[in-house]
Parts: C-alpha cells; structure tokens; sequence
C-alpha cells in the first residue's frame, strides 16, 4: 500500500516537471494548402516521426502499452500547376525490437486547390492529429498505429472566420461477394470564429465521427453505425501575442444508429452524452491543460477508451457513470523549420473507483521538402 502510494507521489512530480499533449500540438501538422508560388516544380518531401510513447495504464477500461518506433514517408511532389499537386511515394512503420517492417503502404494523393481558402485531397488523405479532433472522439494513439488514412477530404481555411475539415477515411476496403466487414469512417471537425479583439477570441468548434461497419454479405449481427458529435465553446484570453488562457465548455453526444442487440458488434447503450471543461495555459514551448470529464453511456469506438463507459478489454465491463480529472501538460521544440521535438506526459484519474492511468512520450518529427528542379514540356532544368 505504502509502495503504490509513494509511486503515485513520484507520478505526480514527473507529471509536474515533464510534460501534456496537447492534441492539436503543431508537432504533429503536417497538413498545407498550396502555395502560388510553384508551378512545374518538383519537390523529394522527406516526412519522418521517431516516437516513444508509454501507456502506464492500469485501469479497467484499456490496457498500458508502449509504442516505440518510428516511421518514414519520402514521396515526389510534382505541381503539375499551381493549384494542382500530384504525391507519390511510401510509407513505412517501424517497431523497435522487432526485425520485420510492422506496416508499408503505397502513398498516392492529388491536392486540388479550388478556392482560395478550400483545398480538395484525393487518395492519402491529412489524417489522424491533422483533424484536430478530440480524444474522446479520435484517440492520439492513432497517429502512431493508424497514420495512413485513405479517402477523400474537403478542407476550408479562412482564419478570420471558418475552419473546416471534412473527410471520408476508407478503412477496409472488401471485394464483390466478399464476406468480411469494410470499415468507414466519416468525420468532420469545424471551428467558427465568433469573435476576435485581440484580446478575447470566442470561437465553437463542432466536430462529427460516424463510423460504420458494413458488407453485402455480412451477418445482420456484424453490421455497425455509430455516431458522435461535439460543440461547445471556447473562450481565449490573450495576455501577448503568443500567450494565451483557453476556457472549454464541450457537450458530447453519442448515438448507435444500427447496433446489434447481441454478437461481436453488441454494444449495451445505444445512446449516451458526456461534458468536459477544460481550462488550458499555453506559451511558447509550453502547454498545460486541466479539465474534468463526465460521461454517461458514451461510446466512441475511434475515441480515447479511457474516457469510455464501456472497457476496450473486457467486453463484458461497463458502467453508465464515469467521472474523471483529466490532466495534461508539454514541451515543444522547434529545432529549425521543419525538424520539431515533443516531451508531453498525462494522466486520467477516476473519480468513481479511484483509478490512476498515465502516459508519457517523446517524439521527433521532419517534415521538409527539398527542392529538385523544374520540369517543363522539353524535360527537366533546374
């Protein structure tokens, strides 16, 4: 008893002096509009993330687990014109300690600028942290073990007044008179500027996640729709420009529009909601965030299982109350322009059945171009 007291006291130091991620942390952006400035250019896009992150996880809902590894995705970009861009390369996901490549992929994405403030992504799509979801709804693990999305994406960004991302991800794709599930996953994750002084910002974000799990000649019991949604508001009080006090008041909502009574897709809610308030301090190279959280028969099968009420690990566990003081704080490095570090840590405490999860994590990341030359109807000159 004495042990696990005094771990939790060395918890809760390392939490203080280490560091929260923050999810939409610029660390992990690697979406871009296109610029005017290139035509006939081509470009070798090296983008590459080392990682390591540990999940102390000793709670019902989901398991502890460590994620170290890396992985790289070089590609050719060629603007066929300027508001036109054609990707193609590959990805590959890499495990320590374990000698074989974990997951490679084919890249192929087409990016067609149609307005001035709205972008069209055809193929591999800007995925995971680039939807700036939250975790409740699409959980940050993803970025390591799910990070190549495939689909289609509509993205609007004017920044005095509307940000909007609007995607369809292909999960699993199946075959004519094929007996598995395909896998969808339709999101949408907006932020609408209200107000702007300079000194108080007041936004609403709204965000979407419907996943589905279907097939022709899937067992009735096998098919899956879920729906989540969230607004609320968010309230910034600048004290300079690059300093900031965020107050989030979040409504969640969750709605099993075709859920099994019983089988592998049987969930036991078929709607629930959940509340979070966040308060957040952000700086330069800094971010701490304090929040509570309150669900009542939520479900998020993409979300953060920690904030749950149903266990990832044992299907049979659930309850329809759950109660949490979430906290989170980092450390963000710029070391040039396109090679950025993260050390962020976290916790998830229960306030019901007086549990204590954490993690922590340290993260590299390159994302640079480097330009090759011109490439014009006669062949290529620099």
């Amino acid at each position: 008893m004495r042990r696990k007291k005094t771990n939790q006291i060395l918890l809760l130091i390392i939490w203080l002096t280490v560091g929260l991620n923050a999810l939409k942390a610029q660390t992990f952006i690697t979406r871009e509009f296109l610029p005017d400035t290139c035509n006939k250019d081509l470009f070798l896009h090296f983008e590459s993330s080392m990682f390591f992150k540990n999940n102390e996880y000793f709670s019902p809902y989901s398991a502890g687990y460590t994620w170290p590894g890396f992985y790289i995705k070089p590609t050719l970009d060629y603007f066929i014109t300027p508001t036109t861009r054609i990707s193609v390369g590959y990805y590959m996901l890499k495990f320590f300690g374990e000698d074989s490549i974990f997951r490679s992929v084919p890249i192929l994405t087409v990016q067609q600028r149609l307005t001035p403030h709205l972008n069209l992504v055809f193929g591999n799509i800007y995925g995971t942290l680039n939807h700036q979801m939250e975790e409740a709804l699409l959980r940050f693990d993803r970025y390591i073990h799910n990070h190549v999305e495939y689909g289609i994406q509509l993205i609007y960004d004017d920044s005095t007044r509307l940000r909007s991302d609007t995607w369809l991800n292909w999960e699993r794709f199946i075959y004519f008179n094929s007996k598995i599930q395909e896998f969808i996953q339709f999101g949408s994750s907006s932020q609408i500027k209200i107000l702007n002084t300079g000194i108080v910002n007041l936004s609403m974000p709204i965000q979407l996640l419907i996943y589905h799990h279907g097939g022709h000649l899937a067992v009735p019991d096998h098919i899956l729709t879920v729906a989540d949604g969230m607004s609320g508001m968010d309230i910034k009080i600048f004290t300079s420009r690059e300093k900031f006090l965020s107050s989030q008041a979040l409504i969640f909502v969750y709605k099993g529009l075709n859920v099994p009574d019983t089988g592998h897709n049987y969930l036991p809610y078929k709607s629930g909601n959940a509340f979070y308030y966040k308060l957040k301090w952000s700086c330069p190279r800094f971010k701490v965030t304090l929040g509570y959280w309150q669900a009542k028969q939520f479900i998020a099968p993409e979300g953060e299982y920690l904030m749950m009420n149903i266990s990832e690990i044992y299907r049979s566990y659930h309850e329809p109350l759950r109660k949490m003081v979430i906290g989170k704080l980092g450390f963000d490095f710029n070391l040039s322009r396109y090679v950025k570090a993260e050390l962020n840590a976290g916790f998830y405490y229960d306030l019901i059945i007086k549990n204590l999860a954490y993690y922590y994590g340290l993260y590299f990341t390159i994302n640079q171009p480097f330009f090759m030359g011109k490439l014009s109807r006669y062949g290529f000159s620099r």
